[in-house]
């Protein structure tokens, strides 16, 4: 077996065609599929869907390489359009650069104008976050800080670019510097998560590494540090945090043991920093809603995946999510009179502030009770259903229940027998499997609904997004797993590889379910609006400038109404932004100012030279390699 281990490399090139190694003689070319325990071309299973050990475990070292991205990411669009199609060259508005009056870089803008003077009209506010790529130089880590939208002094920059306060190394993510100062061995990145729940609030991502490293990454004014590592043979192949930073959860290869594992997180935030200092929690309460700027992360154990051996991304949400509920996501005081509370004026130490979050009080449905996490497996064309409700109920049952287990969390550690308890200590706080769901094409991307709860999307590698009903599991009322079912589907893309939430939308702004369905194989992104048993392409993108779109994220909005999506462009190796929806200043609206107001409710900044076109090229940051993932936040 010796031979299988040593050509895996040029199987997995090979095997990047159209067919996708599928099985089958039909699913390879005509080419009869080689006998049981030999692996099929491009794939890590054989002729039988079973996982060839040694290709498994060799493919497992490579998974941050051009080899893994090939195997996770599948065919790109030139094995279904040999000879490439026509696509508009949309508009990009000229750059000019504004030195921030000496304060450090400044930045690029493109909308808006003329800059205001110091004082006038302004408002501020951004979105960054971090690109990973498969890096051309090896010896540098594959990530990078980038700024992807920025309003400030009456412009507005939609082009992707450093961060003016940036203190890093150029193109390497500050973070993974420090950490590399602190002597740590980082490895290069495969995955990354950050929560989406609080609209801005998900400060930190974190991101897993090849050797099974897991650190933060974030912004100038919440990076906090936080580094851990899962056990030994372990391998990470994608991160789901949940909605308000509660858990953070990882899929695994256990190369050691052959089998697929969930590595589950208690996080809690940092009592540091300009996050702690303005809004956070008092104390460190892991498990709880939060702002994403990781202090605390402790892994609890890892939940075995029955069925599956090699999961390759995961999607999870809870039945909480802040800016949907009444208050967007304040707090309110014990006695219901103010909804405008912040966390760090509601110590939990407190036993009336404890008493609001149980049974009829006013906090009482503003945290996270149950949720679902959906994985999938590309090679066993499986879908995986994991019921969250019982780490919810666990975190509620200490923080909520008497005071002796409240005094129980404070303050946690890191042992196994205190809070957060591990899963050997406290069996009953680990996720349960529902169901198992498998698919006649492999599964290629994956999301939970963060609007209804009820829903999930799964996209196959023939351009079909199904879509899923995970039966009240989401809300913690799921009794029956056969319940779970397919209820309709959605013709998208050929290989999409990315499925994003659509976060806000120019036709009525409102939130609902809807997502971005980035496909490879079309060189295309597709915004679908989603129904109980269908959905509408409402809105389809492309452009000559993109290569070889792999995965997209839709930039949160705050205080200034925009809608622009980032792209990772994996072979045009650029992070690249589509502005599709007006630009608003909300609050620039000084009467005072030397120089007009940009961009109002009255006259917003539209698309385009003419400014009638659906679409605007930002403008792209170029890597120092090929991205495939990006993820990113309001900045705090």
């Amino acid at each position: 077996m010796r031979f299988i281990a040593a050509t895996i490399v040029t199987l997995l090139v090979q095997g990047c065609g159209a067919g996708g190694g599928d099985g089958g003689s039909g699913g390879n070319g005509g080419v009869p599929d080689p006998p049981p325990g030999t692996p099929l071309p491009g794939d890590i299973v054989d002729s039988t869907g079973a996982v060839v050990p040694e290709a498994y475990q060799q493919l497992a070292t490579q998974l941050s390489t051009e080899v893994g991205i090939e195997y996770r990411y599948g065919p790109s669009s030139t094995a279904y359009h040999p000879t490439p199609e026509t696509m508009p060259t949309w508009w990009q508005p000229p750059s000019q650069h504004f030195p921030n009056d000496g304060n450090g870089n400044g930045w690029y803008w493109e909308v808006g104008g003329p800059v205001s003077q110091p004082g006038e009209l302004d408002d501020y506010s951004s979105n960054q976050g971090q690109v990973l790529f498969v890096a051309d130089d090896t010896t540098k880590v594959g990530v990078s800080d980038v700024t992807t939208l920025l309003m400030g002094r009456n412009t507005f920059s939609e082009s992707p670019q450093l961060p003016w306060v940036y203190y890093g190394e150029g193109e390497v993510d500050v973070n993974v510097v420090l950490y590399q100062q602190m002597n740590e061995t980082i490895g290069q990145p495969i995955a990354a998560g950050r929560c989406f729940g609080n609209s801005g609030w998900c400060a930190n991502s974190l991101i897993g590494y090849q050797n099974g490293v897991l650190a933060t990454s974030g912004s100038n004014t919440a990076r906090t540090m936080n580094l851990l590592k899962l056990a030994p043979g372990k391998v990470p192949t994608s991160i789901a945090i949940t909605n308000s930073s509660e858990f953070a959860l990882v899929t695994v290869w256990d190369t050691v043991e052959v089998k697929g594992q969930v590595a589950v997180i208690a996080l809690g935030p940092s009592q540091e920093g300009f996050v702690a200092d303005t809004f956070e929690w008092p104390a460190t309460y892991p498990g709880f809603r939060n702002l994403g700027d990781i202090g605390f992360a402790k892994i609890l154990g890892y939940v075995d995946l029955p069925g599956m051996v090699a999961p390759t991304e995961i999607s999870a949400s809870s039945d909480y999510s802040p800016p949907l509920d009444d208050q967007q996501g304040w707090l309110c005081s014990p006695a219901g009179d103010d909804c405008r509370v912040l966390a760090k004026n509601l110590p939990l130490s407190d036993s009336a502030n404890r008493a609001s979050f149980s049974g009829s009080g006013p906090n009482a449905h503003r945290y996270s009770k149950a949720g679902v996490a959906v994985i999938i497996s590309k090679s066993e064309k499986k879908a995986l259903f994991l019921d969250l409700e019982p780490l919810f109920a666990k975190v509620q049952s200490m923080y909520f229940g008497t005071q002796e287990d409240f005094d129980k969390t404070q303050p946690p550690s890191m042992d196994a027998d205190k809070w957060p308890y591990a899963f050997s200590a406290a069996p009953d706080f680990a996720p349960t499997v529902i169901t198992t769901m498998t698919f006649a094409e492999k599964p290629t991307a994956v999301r939970t609904s963060l609007i209804s709860n009820e829903r999930a999307w799964v996209a196959t590698q023939d351009g079909t997004l199904h879509i899923i009903d995970v039966a009240g599991y989401g809300k913690g009322t799921g009794t029956t797993p056969a319940s779970i079912q397919e209820v309709g589907t959605v013709i998208v893309g050929k290989n999409p590889t990315s499925i994003a939430y659509a976060k806000h939308d120019p036709a009525d702004g409102s939130r609902k379910d809807a997502v971005i369905v980035t496909s490879r194989g079309d060189r295309k992104l597709d915004w679908v609006n989603l129904t109980d048993t269908g959905g509408t392409v409402v809105r389809t993108l492309t452009d000559s400038r993109l290569i070889d779109p792999i995965w997209s994220e839709d930039n949160d909005n705050h205080g200034t109404e925009s809608y622009i999506v980032s792209i990772a462009d994996y072979a045009g190796k650029q992070l690249a932004n589509y502005r599709f929806g007006n630009v608003i200043f909300w609050t620039n609206t000084d009467m005072n100012a030397s120089v007009p107001a940009a961009c109002q409710s009255s006259a917003p900044c539209k698309m385009g030279e003419s400014g009638n076109d659906p679409f605007e090229f930002g403008g792209s940051f170029a890597t120092a390699g090929k991205p495939f993932q990006f993820t990113g936040a309001n900045t705090p």
